[in-house]
């Protein structure tokens, strides 16, 4: 009910058996409900029409939900991609197993029957490779499309927050804005690092390989256990020996090269290498350089 007069703004005065409301300063009268339906429709009218700008982030929005739903498809089809390829990955590394030991054609009066190819070397390369770092980057692989889904979803809202701020014309949302964007952007920099660090550390790619080979006499390999006291671990070293230009070496290996690459037989072997990285020994009494 109103309580204030539309024309002077004095105090209205419902008096008894009146149906209209008196002024007590000016006494103008007032039907009750013919002046709160005047006052809601004048209000009413004071209400802006959006239905332009409402129909205009209706559009960029169809835009957008399709593009980000498509993008994380994408990286959801990936992550079980590289889940079937970290379980290939793991079943060559199973069928691999220890190193084998060599024949015993290992002696002085031996003679070469195996011509040492670039196809038996490219095989082995292949196999190290897959068991050595497949399983590795198959696992950043699918951290990354599960953090790029999450930075899919917050560059999405961006989009979005700034396209509401230009269509209805108000100034952006920063406070939203970098509460999306600061996650985002660590995340791209931590994706964008860790495939820069393992395009860093892994050697070409068992297509791209070329081979290195260099002969030297192995005098096989070692594994120690030191008890430490200090903090009540074993640990374990792991090394080998070689002979080069009259003098003994010796160097530490990891526990893969240990099972993996370097064999118990010590003997005259070729190394091989790929960028550095050693994945095969071939002993020389059994293979031969063409």
């Amino acid at each position: 009910m109103l309580e204030k007069c539309p024309k002077c703004g004095g105090h209205l005065t419902d008096e008894p058996g009146n149906e209209f409301l008196v002024c007590d300063d000016c006494g103008a009268m007032f039907e009750p409900e013919a002046e709160e339906t005047k006052v809601s429709v004048e209000e009413t009218s004071k209400i802006e029409d959006r239905t332009e700008e409402l129909r205009k982030i209706g559009k960029v929005k169809k835009i957008i939900y399709p593009i980000m739903i498509v993008l994380m498809a994408l990286c959801i089809g990936l992550i079980f991609f590289e889940i079937n390829e970290y379980s290939g990955a793991a079943i060559v590394k199973d069928k691999i197993g220890a190193y084998s030991e060599f024949d015993d054609s290992t002696g002085k009066d031996s003679y070469p029957d195996t011509a040492l190819t670039d196809d038996i070397m490219r095989a082995d390369y292949e196999e190290f490779y897959v068991s050595r770092y497949k399983v590795v980057t198959t696992v950043v692989t699918i951290i990354c499309a599960v953090v790029s889904i999450a930075v899919i979803w917050l560059i999405s809202m961006i989009i979005i927050e700034v396209a509401d701020a230009r269509i209805f014309d108000r100034p952006k949302n920063r406070r939203n804005i970098m509460l999306f964007a600061t996650p985002a952007a660590i995340a791209i920099a931590a994706i964008i690092v860790a495939f820069v660090i393992i395009g860093v550390k892994l050697p070409a790619s068992p297509k791209n390989a070329k081979f290195d080979i260099v002969t030297k006499s192995y005098l096989g390999k070692n594994m120690e256990r030191n008890y430490s006291s200090l903090n009540r671990r074993t640990h374990i070293h792991y090394s080998m020996k070689y002979a080069e230009g009259g003098e003994e070496y010796k160097q530490t290996i990891s526990d893969y090269e240990y099972h993996h690459i370097y064999p118990s037989k010590s003997g005259e072997y070729y190394f091989v290498s790929v960028d550095g990285q050693i994945f095969h020994l071939y002993p020389t009494s059994t293979y031969g350089i063409q």
